[in-house]
Formats: C-alpha cells, sequence, structure tokens
C-alpha cells in the first residue's frame, strides 16, 4: 500500500494536501493525490518517481498483446482549460505515446479515476490480470511487479 501523506514529507511536503483546488498546479505528479488511486488499482500497476525531482507516475508494464512492451501511465497535469485533470496515457514500446485521456479533474473521487482506467483498458484492447486473480482489462499479465525493475 502506498502512503500518499508519508511520500510527500519524505521530499518535504513538495505537494499540496488539499486535493480540492483543481485549479493548483502543485498538484501535478502528486503521490499525495495518486496514491489512494494506485492502492486502488493494485498490483501489477505501482507507483513510481521517475525523476530526480519526483515526478511520481503510476505505471503499468503491459507485457502481452499489441501494445507489449509499452506502458500505460496515470498522473494528474495541467489541462488546456487551466485546470488540474488526470493523464491516463498509453506509450507504445518507442516511448512515444499512442494516447491520452485528459477528463477527469483531479477532485474526481479515486474510485471514479479507476473506472476510467478500466474504461480506457478496454478501449484499447489490454487485459490487466491483478494480483487476486480477476481481470479489469487482451494483454493478459501474470508475470508484472509492484516493484518496477531498477534498470529500465
Amino acid at each position: 500500500m502506498y502512503d500518499g501523506l508519508q511520500i510527500n514529507t519524505l521530499w518535504g511536503g513538495a505537494w499540496p494536501t488539499d486535493v480540492t483546488d483543481a485549479r493548483n498546479h502543485d498538484h501535478e505528479h502528486s503521490p499525495v493525490l495518486m496514491a489512494p488511486v494506485a492502492n486502488l488499482l493494485g498490483e501489477p500497476w505501482y507507483l513510481e518517481s521517475g525523476s530526480p525531482g519526483g515526478d511520481y507516475v503510476i505505471w503499468l508494464d503491459i507485457k502481452h498483446g499489441k501494445y507489449a512492451d509499452g506502458q500505460v501511465g496515470i498522473s494528474p497535469h495541467p489541462a488546456e482549460d487551466g485546470l488540474m485533470r488526470w493523464v491516463i496515457g498509453l506509450v507504445h514500446d518507442s516511448r512515444h505515446a499512442v494516447e491520452n485521456d485528459h477528463e477527469l479533474l483531479i477532485t474526481e473521487a479515486p474510485d471514479a479515476v479507476v473506472a476510467r482506467v478500466r474504461e480506457f483498458l478496454a478501449e484499447h484492447g489490454i487485459e490487466v490480470q491483478n494480483r487476486i486473480g480477476t481481470v479489469d482489462g487482451p494483454d493478459y499479465d501474470v508475470n508484472a511487479s509492484a516493484n518496477p525493475d531498477t534498470d529500465r
């Protein structure tokens, strides 16, 4: 389980803890927002900091199917309307974005974000088997780990 407040504390409180203001761009890459979503998604999804600046993203490594060796990433980013919205992005093995969904405000409940993620996976034919053996969404992956490879 991820604890967004604990991660935030380790980074010196870099992200706001008030998650009700979709106008606050300091929420970008916020583990405070992402930890509850990552916890609901469960394994094989993982929350990872991808830079020395703490740019957190929730990742799913795709092992099989049309998008094998690609990833799905989820994180809050500013949208064209100036509000902070969840980006759900499909990145192919070339590390180029294939598709992005940028509709849900960060003020949506974590279960609403997870529901949209599952819709996004289904729209792209990506299936995920989580650790309790249920299928969320044809990339059937029982080998993915919640602990990402450090050699990527």
